[in-house]
């Protein structure tokens, strides 16, 4: 919550607080009032949010007591790259929409396969980001390649 809530693209950009942050969960039930709703489906996608992460960081000061200090640190990341042998990926028909990408688990090898259709290089670093294998480590994306591609991963 405290990722999303502060734009955050990794759990590991999350340094330091009580010994529970990541130990305990919490089931926490919120509503936005009705004005509130009606204000924000008037807004982009933005703008609605950047309004969602303002609420988010409110409810985790009020209910939590988080306070939150910002500050530039040196974290260990992950480049995602092109061998050197060249991208062997397929790019996305023109005008393809976006699918996004769905992760499962094979349930007979057990192997971890990424299906993506139209996924951008910086997408995939961003959900390579969040992914438990990442060990909470940003990806960036150093490619270089522009546009969209569809592949799959195990």
């Amino acid at each position: 919550m405290i990722r999303v809530a502060y734009g955050l693209r990794s759990d590991g950009q999350v340094v330091g607080g009580p010994k529970w942050i990541s130990r305990q969960a919490f089931d926490i039930q919120a509503k936005v009032d009705d004005s509130e709703a009606a204000k924000m489906r008037g807004m982009t996608d933005e703008q609605r949010d950047h309004e969602w992460n303002a609420m988010l960081r409110s409810l985790l000061a009020d209910q939590f007591g988080l306070r939150m200090q910002n500050e530039e640190r040196t974290l260990p990341v992950y480049a995602l790259v092109v061998a050197k042998s060249g991208a062997k990926l397929t790019k996305s028909p023109v005008g393809e929409t976006a699918h996004g990408i769905p992760v499962q688990t094979a349930p007979r090898s057990g192997d971890t396969v990424m299906t993506a259709t139209t996924v951008a290089m910086s997408e995939l670093a961003v959900h390579l980001s969040r992914m438990s294998e990442s060990d909470n480590r940003l990806v960036v994306d150093r490619t270089g390649l522009e546009g969209t591609y569809d592949f799959q991963l195990k």
